[in-house]
């Protein structure tokens, strides 16, 4: 196992942990210098040595306070001497417990993932026609698919935008397809995930002959969701790319 300081991270992970862990570091940084510097100079001026009584509420919150620190500080020393004298059975114990540790996520007790699913209540449609349409055909398809959706109890808004899909890195421009963007109604107002009710809207529009349709909810980054296995088939020749395909 290799340990890499998240600011040497190289790759989309990188870029999105590099500012987070010099942040970090540097606020740690200054906060200490702080804490040896100015934080003993303003405690020097503004504080003074009182003895504290149980005449008082702050002082019997003081006397209570420092009975619960002295005890956590016994409890801590005995474990300490323990662990000393008992030297093989620390480091027995420390190895069992990384190993526990280790094993939470392959065994199911902890879950990963890089960027968690988040129901923003937003769906990216893009619909696909046969090659060689028209960009009024995709139009008139686009105004059916529409007022299907609007038929939907949950969807608020319907935005469409026609001839164009934003898939790819700068998007691509085509007379046989168009984007949809649905906004849904608040969380609180509907009984299903935007994941299930884009499934019903795929299946709805999978009625209309001819339509490729493809359902992306959109993610934390205010992007569409894209599948978790992506295949892409490329060639000279249409014959053996529909080879490959199959």
């Amino acid at each position: 196992m290799v340990f890499v300081p998240l600011a040497l991270i190289i790759g989309m992970v990188g870029n999105f942990l590099r500012e987070y862990s010099l942040v970090v570091v540097f606020s740690t940084l200054m906060s200490l210098l702080v804490s040896f510097t100015i934080t003993p100079m303003l405690a020097s001026r503004f504080t003074r040595l009182e003895h504290l009584t149980k005449g008082t509420l702050m002082g019997r919150f003081g006397l209570w306070f420092d009975g619960r620190l002295s005890s956590l500080s016994k409890f801590y020393i005995s474990i300490l001497k323990w662990s000393l004298n008992h030297r093989a059975s620390t480091v027995l114990i420390s190895i069992i417990l990384l190993f526990l540790s280790v094993a939470l996520v392959p065994l199911g007790f902890i879950g990963n993932e890089f960027i968690p699913v988040v129901d923003r209540g937003e769906l990216i449609i893009t619909i696909e026609l046969e090659p060689g349409a028209s960009i009024e055909h995709t139009n008139h398809i686009t105004n059916i698919i529409e007022r299907k959706l609007y038929e939907i109890p949950e969807v608020d808004k319907v935005l469409a935008n026609v001839g164009m899909s934003s898939e790819g890195f700068m998007g691509m421009t085509s007379n046989n397809t168009s984007e949809l963007n649905i906004s849904l109604v608040d969380k609180k107002k509907r009984k299903e995930s935007t994941e299930i009710i884009g499934q019903k809207m795929k299946h709805i529009i999978q009625e209309i002959p001819g339509v490729k349709v493809r359902v992306s909810p959109v993610s934390l980054m205010g992007t569409s969701t894209r599948t978790p296995v992506q295949i892409l088939v490329s060639g000279t020749k249409y014959e053996n790319v529909q080879k490959g395909g199959e």
